[in-house]
Parts: C-alpha cells; structure tokens; sequence
C-alpha cells in the first residue's frame, strides 16, 4: 500500500520499514537479544532483532538493563541517528517523512522522545550489513557528543510539528500506521525468515 502513495511519500515508507530497526545494533542491545556477554554478540555474523528468550520486553519496561543499556533505552532513536548516516535519494520533504516514521514506530516522538540518559555509549557499526550502511559507524566519542534526542533541539519534535501542519493530525498518523502495521505484521510471523536475517538498508 505504501507504493501507491502519491507524491512518491511510499518510497519515504518503504525506506523507513527498511532502516527502522538499525538502533538494535548497539551492542548491549544484541547482547540483551542473546542473553550474552558484548563478546558473544560481536562474535555473531548477523545482527539479530528478536530474542527467543523475550528479552525485548525488558527495554518496553524502561528496566537498567544488566548488559550495560541506560534505563529506557529506545532502539528506534538509535536507529534515526544512524539512518541520518545513511546516504539517500529522498528529497527533503520525504527524508523528514522518513526519520519521523522510524522514530514514531513505537509510539513515541509524538511530538517528543523519552528522556534517555546514556552515560557510557558503546561504538555501533553497521557493517554487517554490508552494501550502503557498510561504512556507516558511530564512535562511542560522537554518540556521547550527539544532541540526545529528547532534547528540544533533537529535531524529533520539529518533524512531527513540520509534517503535522502538511498531512494534519489523522493524516500524519495514517501515514505512520503504515510502517507500524507492516512492523506488526512481520514481528508475528517471524517464521518466515531466520531471526537473525534482519535488516536490509535501501539502495541509494
């Protein structure tokens, strides 16, 4: 359905659904996956997004998580600050879609992010992933140095109040909907692809 959107506002989507599990790469994030050391998740070959142990309803909790995570740690804010990393065709107007829809696909940054004190970032790297995101790396110097995104100057809550006035309150959510559905929808069968065949960036 998100194809058919016109003014090409599918391919905004289409690339938010592919980028917005990115944040899950930090390390603490794979290691709580596998229930693990860091070591053992730098070890493994892929990236992993779900847990079979149900490890992920630990970061819907808020908990201090016991593999280095700061209290409420939310992987899709991650994953915007590295999608912004990411070269793309996407026009202006469609790069902010984009960003807003990967940040809002779990409710939040609507208009703002949870307040996410993370005093000790670990290094992220993207190049499991290979093709675009290959060389794409967050140091832990940089993550520390970043603006947080719960700040007013994050530029989270600007998108939502920018693409709010264009597509209005129903409007903005129904284009949200799109990528929380189709999340849904693969998170209840994940039987169809291995667990660890996770993420696949879009071609620029």
């Amino acid at each position: 359905a998100a194809t058919n959107l016109d003014e090409g506002f599918g391919r905004a989507l289409v690339a938010a659904a592919e980028r917005h599990d990115l944040g899950k790469a930090d390390p603490r994030f794979q290691a709580m996956l596998l229930n693990s050391s860091p070591n053992i998740a730098h070890m493994q070959p892929k990236l992993w997004a779900k847990s079979a142990q149900g490890a992920t309803t630990k970061q819907g909790a808020g908990l201090n998580d016991s593999h280095g995570l700061p209290n409420g740690f939310r992987h899709e804010m991650l994953s915007v600050q590295l999608a912004e990393h990411i070269a793309s065709d996407l026009d202006t107007d469609r790069q902010m879609l984009m960003l807003h829809a990967i940040a809002a696909h779990h409710g939040h940054a609507r208009p703002f992010a949870p307040v996410v004190i993370d005093e000790s970032p670990v290094a992220v790297s993207l190049s499991k992933l290979g093709d675009v995101a290959d060389a794409v790396c967050l140091t832990s110097d940089e993550r520390r140095n970043a603006i947080p995104t719960h700040r007013l100057d994050s530029g989270i809550a600007e998108r939502f109040w920018t693409l709010n006035r264009r597509f209005g309150w129903w409007g903005l959510a129904w284009l949200e909907s799109t990528l929380r559905l189709a999340d849904w929808v693969a998170s209840a069968d994940p039987c169809k692809q291995p667990c660890n065949v996770i993420f696949k960036p879009v071609d620029s």
